[in-house]
């Protein structure tokens, strides 16, 4: 969860950055545009991976959503424009949407019901935590390496991450 708060506010935290580039030269129109992408994707994610989660099974479907939010996020951070930068978005939104509701699940069915609560609030905790350590970066990282560098610390987060 942790990571997904990062990917999904990552785009907030560049964005000035991002409108300061002159190589791209994205207009504040374009930013707005692209900034509803994600939550599109997320829609998206969430009810195609609500349908498979029964046939799949949860973790399966968790992990595969974690690499395809992970991946996306590398694409974003070596797009070479905007169209592209757009359809790695679109997959970031589609990656995040399939792991909130199949945690949210997995956290409810696993857990004693005396502290179904505070394990899901726990669990979701991570996206603010996320969130953070998004503008951590924009603000430590970003002003030297460039916007390109928030989206690659949180494409390679999870890929570098251990599965078990």
């Amino acid at each position: 969860m942790t990571l997904e708060g990062y990917d999904v506010l990552a785009y907030g935290a560049a964005l000035p950055t991002m409108l300061a580039d002159q190589d791209w030269g994205l207009t504040v129109a374009q930013a707005g545009v692209l900034g509803s992408l994600t939550p599109i994707g997320m829609l998206v994610g969430a009810v195609l991976v609500g349908l498979l989660t029964d046939m799949l099974g949860r973790r399966r479907l968790i992990l595969a959503s974690v690499a395809v939010f992970s991946l996306a996020m590398v694409l974003c951070g070596v797009a070479p424009g905007v169209t592209l930068f757009a359809v790695g978005r679109v997959l970031v939104g589609i990656g995040v949407g399939g792991v909130l509701p199949s945690i949210a699940a997995l956290v409810f069915e696993y857990s004693a019901l005396q502290r179904r609560n505070l394990n899901t609030a726990l669990a979701f905790a991570g996206v603010g935590v996320g969130g953070a350590l998004a503008a951590v970066v924009a603000a430590a990282v970003v002003p030297v390496l460039g916007f390109r560098a928030e989206y690659l610390v949180g494409g390679l987060a999870a890929l570098v991450s251990r599965r078990d």
